[in-house]
């Protein structure tokens, strides 16, 4: 499990209802985050979104989170499942959750 030291990068967390947490400090591997935070809950379908550092961005798709609570040994901590999406599927559905909050506040039923 990744210490401290090793939670370099930065995500935001953008949930299904058009919540964005942002600033928070992860470990981003090829196949899983590591998000060391107890204060936020992660589903199914959220989006995290890391910024390179040539200021590309890395969208991924949260497959399964799991979440282990503080222990005497470990800190609370989610391992999330993630799934890498394209640049154009990840902004589709950027773009579709934000819609849909503005149709929702509108007053405007979403399709």
């Amino acid at each position: 499990m990744p210490d401290l030291s090793m939670m370099g990068d930065r995500v935001s967390i953008l949930k299904r209802n058009g919540v964005r947490i942002d600033e928070v400090n992860a470990c981003v591997l090829r196949d899983m985050i590591i998000i060391k935070r107890s204060d936020m809950i992660i589903e199914m379908g959220d989006l995290i979104i890391r910024q390179a550092s040539n200021k590309d961005n890395e969208i991924y798709e949260v497959l399964k989170p799991v979440f282990f609570k503080e222990s005497q040994f470990f800190t609370a901590s989610y391992h999330i499942e993630i799934k890498r999406l394209s640049v154009f599927e990840g902004e589709n559905i950027i773009q579709d959750i934000t819609q849909n909050i503005y149709a929702i506040s509108a007053g405007v039923n979403p399709v």
